[in-house]
């Protein structure tokens, strides 16, 4: 029989939970640095951008669809982006709670 802290004996099930526990927080400490592993965002034009397409010689109605046209790509990736993360929060989250409620669940001896 295997002690955890004084007094306390550990089961079959409290060691099963506490190895459910060290894997969940396991993937969490995954998911934290893969959320804060820095992510390139467009936040918008850049100027030198804005400056090759009036210097191209375009009527204002070819350039501003241009732009547009640019602003939609950025957009497209930049939500890409962040739905991944919102995603990667979430899991964070749950993997944060089953961690709780493992570790809880241990405490009472379930």
């Amino acid at each position: 029989m295997l002690v955890i802290a004084t007094g306390q004996p550990m089961g079959a099930n409290q060691q099963k939970l506490l190895i459910a526990a060290a894997v969940a927080f396991g993937i969490l400490a995954i998911c934290v640095v893969v959320g804060a592993w820095p992510r390139k965002v467009t936040p918008g034009v850049r100027p030198v951008d804005l400056i090759v397409w009036a210097d191209e010689g375009d009527l204002p109605d070819t350039a501003a669809r241009n732009l547009a046209l640019h602003y939609e790509d950025a957009y497209e990736a930049n939500k890409k982006q962040l739905d991944r993360l919102t995603h990667l929060h979430m899991v964070c989250l749950f993997m944060f709670a089953l961690t709780i409620v493992i570790l809880t669940a241990r405490l009472i001896g379930v």
